[in-house]
């Protein structure tokens, strides 16, 4: 449910409602929901597996995904994410949650591309901390002096990494068992992964195996 819930975000869309999904007779829909198996591809002892919600508490938590921008739905959402692995979820548009940990990280990775509230960022880091942007940010940087000067802060920039960097970031990867999520396409499927990749639904890498 965390891709659905990342789409959404990403395109900025927030739905009002959330409606639960009741099984049907003769609906490709109702075989989905019961088989766990998507009906939509070859069906066979390899078949896709597709995850459904059945209990309450299930339903609730998918709703609370789909609903991301509902604050009633952060405290279900935080346990979620730490129980998927997060050690911290930090809601980076709520003020009140950036100052809850304000001087406490050493590195901030900015990602994005758009202009942010950069002193909010900068308050969270603490003394010699470092703000370093990938993303080609499309409008000045208006970064305060004394919030830098304070606590002896940085910011910096960087293009990608050498392949040295590559290797370690890998490394660390693999020890701290961080992986990214890959859509695998056969070779000879290479058409319904380009299709696949024009309708919008890879989700975040497609790769094609010999």
């Amino acid at each position: 449910m965390t891709l659905p819930a990342a789409w959404l975000k990403e395109n900025n869309f927030k739905p009002d409602q959330v409606q639960g999904f009741i099984p049907t007779p003769m609906a490709l829909a109702s075989a989905m929901y019961h088989s766990e198996i998507n009906p939509l591809k070859k069906v066979g002892e390899a078949s896709e597996h597709i995850d459904s919600a059945r209990d309450a508490k299930s339903r609730r938590l998918h709703k609370a995904f789909l609903r991301y921008h509902d604050s009633d739905n952060w405290p279900d959402l935080r346990k979620a994410l730490k129980k998927m692995g997060a050690h911290n979820v930090v809601d980076s548009t709520d003020s009140k949650d950036l100052e809850s940990i304000a001087g406490t990280l050493d590195f901030i990775l900015n990602t994005t591309n758009v202009k942010l509230d950069w002193n909010s960022y900068l308050n969270t880091l603490a003394p010699q901390g470092k703000l370093h942007t990938v993303g080609a940010v499309l409008e000045p940087m208006e970064i305060p002096a004394f919030s830098l000067i304070g606590g002896e802060k940085s910011v910096g920039g960087s293009p990608l990494g050498s392949i040295a960097l590559t290797r370690k970031m890998l490394e660390f990867c693999v020890r701290h068992d961080i992986y990214p999520t890959v859509e695998e396409f056969k070779m000879e499927d290479i058409n319904e992964a380009i299709k696949h990749l024009e309708d919008g639904k890879a989700r975040f890498r497609v790769v094609l195996k010999a």
